[in-house]
């Protein structure tokens, strides 16, 4: 066993700072002894049992520990090899291989060779998957025998200084992204620490949890099946005032966009606005059981947790309503109000307008009203139609009120539901059967529990900003934070001054010198921002009916982002590239299939449709399209792709332009992708590409096919290059056009890990 140990072969080879150059789906590295995977007698099933992140990140410095457990499921002893791309700027601090129980240290060699290894290994397998990595250094790891149904455990390690800008500091690893083992489980742990405090924690690309011990401290967890493992892109915010803000922008060509996040961080118990709550509970014959008894259980939770200045109240109803005191009550009271709860039972119809207009009246102009309110069912008795309920409620209503709405069951009416907390400051959540009602209350009231900065508002002086999501804008809470997204218009620095109201009197707080980028920067940005405007579009088009303009921004949005919906089916069934006039013929259909279909108000249908749009206003994730569309569409590099007869089309692609033709894996398309991130990110879907980069469009044809003739421009300055003009489309003769190159920058790539097994029968 010794012997064949000491066959485990490790190599990591570090690579000069490059441009970041994506995925792979068969990377074949000659196996240790040479032999070819397809002569060795076939390929091995290969899982990832474990997959196992964990990161200590204190002051700005990361340590990240990466934990594989790779089982072979085959019946015959296999060769796997592993490539996994590191930080251009990271150190490899531990490097371990587990055989039968006894660790085996791997050695660790330095060059300038990495580029040039993906590059090679791009060129051989006709697979681009490693130009999104081939700015990083290289881990290419060996391992062998891999005997029948045995396991082998790889521990790696590394640090990182994580760059800031303006406080807000970025962390980025791929959970095991792109690799033709199945992953069975991936789980990740990270810690941050901070001497001057961790304020806003946020992952656009993942949903995660974070727990917040202390104002030091905040710990966040994901878990995952494995089935689509993309890169992780996590954000905190480190500013000592009273309140954070940072602003992440994303522009390509004349679009900007931005993501806001605003955090007071863990407030102290001074800063944290005493609040009035009024649970609204249906007890109708329809609550009876299991339901029932958790609708109890969320009310008691909620009455645990008050803050001390905090005021409340419990309003019941059923054919009438009952109450606890009549009035607000001190927090202190709160155990009396429990047992009340206690013996509470279900029975009689559904008197939604008189419920809502009681836990109205108690709405008090110096303190924010949180009206929770959990119902199963239709209007049956009082007021039932739906406008007459919103018209009653509206006179009613304050600025400063918000209602969270809870609709439990397919028997809601979601079109009052979703109205009732649109028209006042509030969100709709939707429960299930199979759902259990008092895990959804405490993961709402949690984030809402201590209110710190409310009424919120705010203005932009230096950029133009529109289409900003959520609007209006919701209060800030401690240990949360405000996620905005809009877009923008100009660049550079701005001033964003964000007014609200701490213990009932108005505060301005004011922010200077934020940065909104003239070019490139985080690509997840105008996906989220696409999310959220089509959920809210979406919820418009079922409570206001459908109308051509709206419909039409829903198309658009939908083919430009691959977000699916259930008016733009044909993203991927349609075998076409999506031209002008296809988006006007297809907006036209989806438009007339609207006017003439009738949305239900309750019903699983009318359950899930508002479930849909809920989900989407208010997602604060970027998500990858849905699994079932994976083999059709895939985002890359601020853009979007369908599967057109073999070829990745960009969806910006109109077929009336002609594009430049390029040979893969030859000079030019390395140059063409080594001119811009994430142009190259935008490459790494597939070898047959179509690609527009600032108004050309490229295609991407085999090695033996001949390429139209680029020019490189090289750079003045490292880090700099000639300003030049976007080529103009190539006439067919096969003329010599400009491409600008950026030079090699010493920046973090996409961090990554790229899991392939070179197979061989033993």
């Amino acid at each position: 066993m010794a012997r064949r140990a000491a066959l485990a072969i490790l190599a990591i080879a570090l690579a000069a700072p490059a441009p970041a150059l994506g995925r792979a789906e068969d990377i074949v590295i000659d196996p240790i002894p040479p032999c070819p995977w397809w002569h060795c007698g076939g390929e091995a099933d290969v899982v990832i049992e474990e997959y196992r992140l964990e990161t200590i990140i204190e002051d700005g410095v990361s340590t990240t520990l990466v934990r594989q457990v790779i089982r072979n499921d085959s019946d015959f002893t296999a060769e796997g090899t592993f490539l996994f791309p590191i930080p251009a700027d990271a150190a490899v601090t531990g490097l371990t291989l587990w055989i039968d129980g006894e660790p085996v240290s791997g050695e660790v060699l330095e060059g300038e060779a990495a580029r040039r290894k993906y590059e090679e290994i791009i060129s051989r397998t006709l697979d681009p998957a490693l130009l999104e990595f081939a700015g990083d250094g290289l881990l290419r790891l060996s391992v062998f025998p891999l005997p029948p149904d045995s396991t082998r455990t790889v521990e790696i390690e590394y640090r990182q200084v994580l760059a800031a800008d303006g406080g807000l500091v970025r962390y980025r690893h791929p959970l095991a992204a792109e690799h033709n083992a199945e992953i069975e489980e991936i789980t990740a742990r990270i810690e941050i620490r901070s001497r001057s405090g961790v304020k806003a924690v946020h992952s656009p690309t993942h949903d995660i949890s974070v727990d917040r011990p202390d104002k030091n401290t905040a710990i966040v967890g994901f878990e995952g099946d494995g089935e689509d493992p993309t890169e992780l892109i996590l954000y905190y915010s480190t500013d000592a005032g009273p309140i954070s803000l940072d602003v992440v922008t994303y522009r390509d060509g004349g679009d900007g966009y931005f993501l806001l996040l605003a955090s007071p961080g863990l407030a102290t118990d001074q800063q944290i606005v005493a609040k009035d709550l009024v649970l609204v509970l249906d007890t109708s014959g329809s609550m009876e059981g299991e339901k029932f008894a958790q609708a109890q259980d969320a009310a008691r939770y909620v009455l645990d947790n008050l803050n001390p200045a905090d005021r409340f109240e419990v309003i019941t109803f059923a054919t009438g309503t009952d109450a606890y005191a009549g009035r607000l009550q001190p927090a202190s009271e709160a155990a009396l109000a429990r047992t009340w709860i206690g013996g509470l039972s279900a029975g009689g119809s559904t008197n939604i307008d008189l419920a809502l207009r009681e836990a109205f009246a108690l709405a008090d102009e110096e303190r924010p009203l949180y009206v929770v309110f959990l119902t199963d069912g239709l209007p049956t008795e009082g007021i039932t139609e739906a406008a007459e309920i919103l018209e009653r409620l509206e006179a009613r209503g304050s600025e400063t009120t918000s209602v969270f709405v809870f609709g439990v069951g397919y028997d809601v009416d979601t079109f009052l539901l979703d109205s009732i907390a649109r028209d006042h400051h509030g969100t709709t959540s939707y429960v299930a059967p199979e759902e259990e009602i008092d895990r959804a209350v405490e993961t709402l009231y949690s984030k809402v529990a201590s209110p710190v900065l409310t009424a919120v508002s705010l203005t932009v002086d230096g950029v133009v900003i529109s289409d900003v999501h959520p609007s209006p804008l919701p209060d800030v809470f401690s240990g949360g934070q405000l996620v905005a997204v809009g877009r923008y218009d100009g660049s550079g620095a701005a001033t964003i001054t964000v007014e609200g109201r701490v213990h009932g009197e108005p505060v301005t707080l004011s922010f200077d010198d934020v940065d909104f980028g003239a070019d490139g920067g985080e690509a997840t940005v105008p996906r989220l921002w696409a999310t959220r405007k089509i959920g809210d579009l979406l919820r418009t088009v079922r409570l206001e009916g459908p109308d051509d303009e709206t419909i039409d921004q829903i198309v658009r949005l939908s083919i430009r982002w691959g977000i699916v919906t259930p008016y733009t089916s044909y993203l991927v069934t349609d075998d076409a590239p999506f031209g002008e006039e296809a988006i006007g013929d297809i907006s036209a259909r989806a438009a007339t299939d609207a006017q003439a279909t009738t949305e239900p108000v309750s019903g699983e249908a009318a359950f899930d449709a508002a479930d849909t749009a809920a989900s989407m206003s208010d997602s604060d994730v970027a998500g990858a399209p849905d699994d079932e569309y994976a083999d059709l569409v895939r985002v890359a590099g601020g853009r979007t792709f369908r599967q057109v007869e073999g070829v990745w089309v960009d969806t910006t692609f109109d077929p009336a332009m002609e594009p430049l033709r390029v040979s893969f894996a030859s000079d030019d398309y390395f140059a063409l992708a080594g001119s811009d991130p994430a142009l190259a990110q935008a490459l790494s879907v597939g070898a047959a590409v179509i690609v527009v980069h600032e108004g050309v469009a490229y295609e991407i044809v085999g090695q033996a096919e001949t390429g139209d003739e680029l020019t490189v421009v090289s750079a003045n300055e490292p880090g700099e290059a000639e300003a030049t003009e976007p080529p103009a489309p190539a006439s067919g003769d096969g003329g010599t056009l400009p491409i600008a190159v950026i030079a090699v920058a010493a920046a973090l790539a996409a961090v990554a890990v790229l899991l392939r097994t070179g197979l061989r029968r033993g």
